[in-house]
């Protein structure tokens, strides 16, 4: 059975910019130039990367792709410590929620 089409939950990470107006439209033409080691958003350069290597693999393996990009996700956190990315913080610094 051949793949014909891939999901891959990204992040806005992957194609904000902060040099848009307040009411532009991110769109696939979109990516996050942004982030760089200089300002340390790894976060940011995980997702752009990631992205673009399943765009790549789409075209060289001939499947669909559908990248989502979510600007939050609720949930549970592999991670009991704060980086980056976390935004909702508790009064306690050892704990997400």
């Amino acid at each position: 059975m051949q793949v014909k089409k891939v999901i891959h939950t990204s992040s806005v990470a992957a194609i904000q910019t902060y040099d848009k107006p307040a009411d532009y439209v991110f769109s696939e033409k979109d990516w996050n130039d942004w982030s760089s080691e200089t300002n340390k958003d790894y976060y940011g350069i995980a997702k752009v990367e990631a992205e673009k290597i399943m765009k790549e693999a789409s075209e060289a393996h001939g499947f669909e792709l559908v990248c989502i990009n979510p600007g939050v996700v609720f949930g549970n956190t592999y991670e009991r410590i704060f980086h980056s990315a976390c935004v909702f913080r508790s009064a306690r610094k050892d704990r997400m929620w």
